[in-house]
């Protein structure tokens, strides 16, 4: 289907075949330099899935405190989070394991920048040097497994999928390492850290817009 046909069957997405529209975005760079880390928590719960409501569910990465670290869960949400660990029984773990983030079926659009934002971690000197024995867990969302596309995607940057395992109740493990996220959410749109040595260089979804279409 080309350009035209689809403006023409799709009327209301003209805009997405405008490179005037998004000139703003497309021409501003949203590189931002920013040394990546990572979170060690201590007594970590890994809530893959958690009720806010009876038709919201969302999944996370919290400390017994109700701090959360990583998932989709915003503002201060600490007390769904205690209330959760004191009405839902929680299993124990007691190992070390990384958090990679949680995995759709998906894996490309924005869906590329949600699940791939820590796997810059496996690349680290921090991670070969203290934690390259622990294992790898996710948060898996309506996912049918790694194959296909996804391989290829962790093969390219020398990651083995099979090997990580997937988080399926609410489990607290001895410590939980959560890698900062290497795209996130600005004040204006989607935009990329880096720096600090890493040797994947990471490139905002714009950056890519704007080379496929000067």
């Amino acid at each position: 289907m080309n350009n035209s046909t689809s403006a023409q069957q799709y009327p209301c997405y003209d805009y997405l075949y405008d490179k005037e529209y998004y000139s703003d975005v497309l021409y501003t760079n949203h590189f931002v330099q920013k040394e990546l880390s990572y979170h060690e928590i201590q007594n970590g719960v890994i809530f893959p899935s958690i009720k806010v409501s009876a038709s919201n569910e969302y999944h996370a990465v919290a400390d017994r405190e109700g701090k959360i670290f990583a998932g989709n869960l915003s503002g201060d949400m600490s007390e769904v989070i205690l209330t959760a660990l004191n009405d839902i029984s929680v299993e124990k773990n007691h190992s070390t394991v990384i958090f990679l983030d949680a995995f759709g079926n998906y894996p490309y659009g924005h869906w590329f920048t949600d699940f791939f934002k820590r796997l810059w971690f496996l690349k680290s000197d921090t991670y070969r040097q203290r934690f390259i024995g622990c294992k790898i867990v996710y948060i898996p969302l309506r996912f049918s497994g790694f194959h296909g596309n996804y391989k290829r995607l962790f093969e390219i940057v020398g990651v083995n999928c099979d090997e990580f395992v997937p988080v399926t109740t609410i489990t607290q493990y001895d410590r939980v390492i959560v890698p900062d996220e290497c795209f996130f959410n600005g004040n204006d749109t989607v935009i990329c850290g880096g720096g600090g040595g890493h040797k994947i260089t990471y490139y905002s979804l714009e950056n890519i817009l704007l080379s496929l279409t000067r």
